[in-house]
């Protein structure tokens, strides 16, 4: 009798797990199908309004959309496997603000349409808005006076969630995994963490929600984007906010237990993102670990090439080109770090490495 009722307690256990795993993985497929749709009707009006320049869509470039967003479906079941086994916290599924997404909705609608606009009118001339299919919606990178520019950074989480479909935060948290693991699912206890180039933080908030207890230092060199960060996380404890610049640390030898980047090295050009790696190995203790989660690069997945020519377009960060094609990985072996583990999901890749 008593190994009967255990066995039930076993089995609605089971079943509460399954369910909660279901839960959190159909919130997430639904998220990244609302941003989907978001974008939609603006790709297929740059497409439309391009045809003519163009090559029509064919069967070949829908085969290769569904094989990306099949990687898209694996990267969230596999973000909702670890939620649900508990590697780091539901509360990493905390919704973003509505503010944020109603302005950066209309913001993204006006700009796409303007563009679209501009592609038209320019078709076949030699312009920069007859040279590229798609609809630039990055408006961090857009030429915009210095006053938009800041209000546009008011919605910079929220753009790149609709280029990726949703994606962003689940290919930023790839990186919590691993180093949960390589600190034997701790809350942090005794960690100082490093993180270079914060943005707004929203990594951050994962990482401190993965590691509660660890004391982490951001450092971020753009006011407005820190001021974002400040103004969300200001009052979490054990959690500093700093100006400064990646390559040229303002800390000690050997300060840091761990130092972390969520898709910073990806905006610095080549030389930056050495000098960058090189500083983060001054600031590590021996046998200290640098975590990088970043875009892929053309190496990691050469299928998938054109789709990083098509967000290159999208984005229009100046160095994209630059990193898609010098791998990260032989950058941190030059500086004497040593492979502890990566992994791959969608357009996004993490990689673990230690000090020597």
């Amino acid at each position: 009798m008593i190994l009967r009722y255990s066995e039930i307690l076993e089995q609605i256990e089971h079943a509460k797990k399954k369910s909660f795993h279901s839960l959190i993985q159909t919130y997430s497929l639904s998220r990244s199908f609302l941003y989907f749709i978001e974008k939609l009707p603006l790709t297929l009006m740059g497409l439309y309004f391009n045809s003519k320049k163009n090559n029509h869509w064919s069967t070949q470039e829908s085969k290769k959309i569904l094989q990306l967003l099949n990687e898209l479906v694996l990267l969230i079941k596999k973000d909702s496997d670890r939620i649900s086994n508990g590697i780091y916290p539901n509360d990493v599924l905390r919704p973003e603000l509505s503010n944020q997404m109603v302005l950066g909705s209309v913001k993204l609608w006006i700009k796409g349409l303007v563009q679209i606009v501009k592609t038209s009118k320019h078709r076949g001339a030699n312009s920069k808005f007859s040279n590229s299919k798609y609809v630039n919606l990055n408006l961090l990178f857009s030429e915009d006076e210095p006053a938009n520019i800041k209000n546009l950074k008011l919605i910079y989480d929220y753009q790149f969630e609709v280029i990726f479909l949703g994606a962003m935060d689940a290919m930023r948290r790839m990186l919590l995994a691993p180093l949960k693991k390589q600190f034997r699912y701790s809350e942090g206890e005794g960690l100082n963490i490093l993180e270079l180039g914060c943005g707004s933080g929203r990594f951050t908030y994962f990482l401190k929600i993965a590691f509660p207890k660890a004391k982490v230092i951001v450092i971020e060199s753009d006011d407005d984007l820190l001021a974002q960060a400040q103004s969300h996380l200001g009052r979490t404890k054990g959690l500093n906010f700093l100006n400064g610049d990646a390559q040229d640390l303002s800390f000690r030898d050997h300060q840091f237990d761990v130092v972390v980047s969520s898709f910073f090295l990806s905006t610095l050009n080549l030389d930056s993102r050495r000098r960058v790696i090189s500083e983060c190995n001054r600031v590590l203790v021996p046998n200290g670990v640098f975590g990088v989660v970043d875009f892929i690069q053309v190496e990691d997945k050469k299928e998938f090439a054109w789709a990083l020519h098509h967000f290159n377009e999208e984005v229009s960060n100046p160095n994209f080109d630059s990193y898609f094609r010098n791998s990260v990985e032989g950058s941190l072996s030059h500086n004497g770090f040593q492979e502890l583990g990566q992994d791959q999901g969608f357009l996004a890749k993490s990689l673990l490495y230690k000090k020597n």
